[in-house]
């Protein structure tokens, strides 16, 4: 799983600027290409910026 702002905003986050919001979603997709290619055999969480 890769948590994201929330339903409303499922990639990107209103509150940041726009060079912000680019570097928030290259991240959010960043962690999302690693957890696609991780074999995982327990729920296991991606957070952006920390895996």
């Amino acid at each position: 799983m890769v948590p994201t702002k929330g339903i409303p905003y499922p990639a990107g986050d209103p509150a940041l600027g726009p060079d912000e919001e680019k570097a928030w979603r290259r991240l959010l997709v960043q962690t999302a290409l690693k957890a696609v290619s991780t074999a995982v055999h327990v729920p296991t969480v991606f957070k952006p910026g920390e895996n």
